[in-house]
Parts: C-alpha cells; structure tokens; sequence
C-alpha cells in the first residue's frame, strides 16, 4: 500500500479551474476529507474524493481538515510561482500571503519533525 505523510498540493501538477486558468492549492489530505469528486487519469471516470481507494485501491492517504501541515509544498509554491504559472499557462495561483513568509530554515525543521530525521 501507497502512503504518504506530506501529499503534494494539487496545482503542483497543473490542476487549475478550468474556465479562469486560476490554481488553487488544495492538499490531497484535506480532499479525500471533502465531499468533491475527481477523475481517475487513466480513464476519466469519475470518483467521490472520499472513496478515492475505488480509484485507487493500493493508496492510502490519511485524511485531514487543514492544509496547516503542507509547510514544504505552500514554500514550494511561492517560491516557483512564476515557473508554475508558465509551465501549465495558468493566469495565477491563488494562496494565503502568509505563505511567503515561510522560510527555508522552517521547512528543513519541519521535515525533519514529519519524517524524524536527525
């Protein structure tokens, strides 16, 4: 089975609304908590988050309520924002301003405390 601790947030991988071209960062672990719905890649059907292992069946993505635990993927997005944008030709990324205040000394603290490396 599949699992991660820290899931990646999904505009890393180009999903953006599709009539604005605007990105939104949602954590995989806050959505398989929502009751939205995704398309499986392979073949476009479509699943609730919620029973994403349909999709899925080796995954295993522990639900949350926040995306406070995302530290390293909120730097990541300030800090390549621009390449993203280009990349996927989208027109922005919207996310909180605070998130530019995350420093790169956090993150290597915060990954350290997530995986327990020392």
């Amino acid at each position: 089975m599949k699992q991660s601790t820290m899931h990646r947030i999904d505009c890393i991988n180009g999903r953006s609304d599709k009539q604005t071209q605007v990105m939104y960062p949602n954590v995989c672990n806050v959505l398989v908590a929502s009751d939205g719905h995704f398309f499986r890649g392979s073949d476009k059907q479509r699943f609730k988050l919620k029973d994403y292992q349909d999709a899925y069946p080796h995954w295993y993505i522990p639900p949350g309520k926040t995306i406070k635990s995302a530290l390293y993927w909120k730097w990541f997005i300030c800090k390549h924002k621009a390449k993203l944008l280009e990349y996927y030709e989208a027109k922005s990324i919207k996310y909180p301003i605070a998130w530019q205040e995350i420093d790169k000394a956090t993150i290597v603290r915060d990954l350290h405390s997530v995986y327990r490396l020392n």
